[in-house]
């Protein structure tokens, strides 16, 4: 990212953040700053949103080059950190720059802003749902310190962290956020709502899509704490093997399917020797989405290449029938979405894959997951492996 920095509000940048709110659309409704105002009166607007030098609180943007990449409120109140239940900071990200790391990064100079202001620490929350939010809290050095209902809907649950800003210790990279995430999981993903909703009925459906058979081969990528490799085992695999970066993860996972054999390993990098060169089935759930469409075309082709003959590659994730049903979906939930993330749309993906010359099918099992399946391939072959109808409803 260039040049990307935190500045006050300015009139330079006017026409750049009249085309970030118009961008947000409906989202900007629950920021009270963002209430209409006329043109002609911008630099009253400004002046207002600066506020006086000595002032408790501050508005700032997320600015790369002279473009307004994100808006952010924080508050300096030392005594804030007690009152305002809901944190001291608050942000929002352009949609046309999310899932990009923005969301990381704006938070992580939030972090060294207060620091020089004199603050010692942050008070931050976010919905109890939001497992985006809270890998970016977690990302930057946030730690659990209690839970509030929401002030807006007293049904839901916000969780509570602080960031120590006098902690100088480097933002951890994804492995290590894994790790930390490893300790709860099972129960994160034990829940009803976006993005993990029909998480068990979406990896039953992966597994029943392998169409497994006694004796089997099969990986697991990106196996988590273990529970799709558990069910290849129960599916009478007789080998299963299942990899993952995160050490933390392969612990809960060894538990759990102690049979396996699992293998430390990065899906970016070269294949690990620990692994065997091909497999019958492989198999991924929850792991795709961290990637964007381009990285995921090139696994799957690198991982088709490690089939058998008459072998099947199924992907299990967050995913949407067509494009206009993950935009439909992104407004709806528009609180939970992690913007850092690529959530999959099956008709553009489907399309992107065939013109690989990669046939794939699709079947949507939730709201919000699917399972993609995916026949081995050479890359002569332009048209899919059979006449099966491309998207299917479970």
């Amino acid at each position: 990212m260039a040049r990307l920095r935190l500045v006050p509000p300015d009139s330079r940048y006017r026409e750049s953040f009249l085309a970030f709110i118009d961008e947000l659309g409906a989202e900007a409704i629950r920021y009270r700053e963002f209430d209409v105002f006329e043109d002609d009166d911008f630099d009253v607007y400004v002046a207002d949103l600066r506020g006086s030098e000595d002032a408790a609180y501050q508005y700032l943007w997320l600015v790369e080059d002279e473009a307004v990449i994100g808006h952010a409120y924080v508050d300096y109140d030392r005594e804030s950190f007690a009152k305002y239940r809901d944190g001291q900071v608050d942000y929002i990200i352009r949609p046309s720059k999310r899932r990009q790391g923005y969301g990381t990064r704006l938070l992580a100079l939030l972090k060294e802003h207060g620091r020089a202001r004199g603050m010692s620490r942050l008070l931050i929350s976010c919905l109890r749902d939001n497992v985006g939010s809270r890998r970016i809290i977690l990302a930057n050095g946030g730690v659990p310190y209690g839970a509030v209902s929401d002030i807006f809907d007293r049904t839901r649950t916000r969780l509570q962290y602080t960031i120590d800003l006098e902690d100088t210790i480097p933002i951890p990279d994804r492995k290590e956020l894994f790790d930390v995430w490893a300790m709860k999981y099972d129960t994160s993903v034990d829940d009803a709502t976006f993005t993990f909703t029909g998480y068990e009925k979406v990896l039953d459906e992966a597994i029943a899509q392998a169409e497994l058979w006694d004796g089997a081969r099969a990986l697991d990528v990106g196996t988590g704490t273990g529970n799709l490799a558990a069910r290849l085992l129960a599916g009478g695999c007789g080998e299963v093997w299942g990899a993952d970066f995160s050490e933390e993860m392969l612990t809960r996972a060894r538990q759990k399917a102690p049979e396996a054999h699992f293998v430390r390993a990065n899906l970016l990098e070269a294949w690990p020797d620990e692994l065997p060169e091909q497999f019958d089935r492989i198999v991924s759930a929850y792991v795709f989405h961290e990637f964007d469409l381009e990285t995921k075309l090139r696994l799957i082709g690198e991982l088709n290449a490690r089939l058998k003959p008459r072998g099947r590659l199924v992907i299990a994730d967050i995913a949407f029938t067509t494009a206009e049903d993950r935009e439909a979906a992104h407004r709806r939930w528009a609180g939970l979405w992690n913007e850092d993330e690529y959530y999959w749309a099956a008709d553009e993906a489907i399309a992107a894959l065939a013109n690989a010359g990669i046939g794939a099918r699709y079947v949507q099992v939730s709201i919000c997951g699917g399972v993609f399946v995916i026949h081995r391939y050479t890359p002569s072959r332009q048209q899919p492996p059979s006449n099966e109808p491309p998207f299917e409803v479970a």
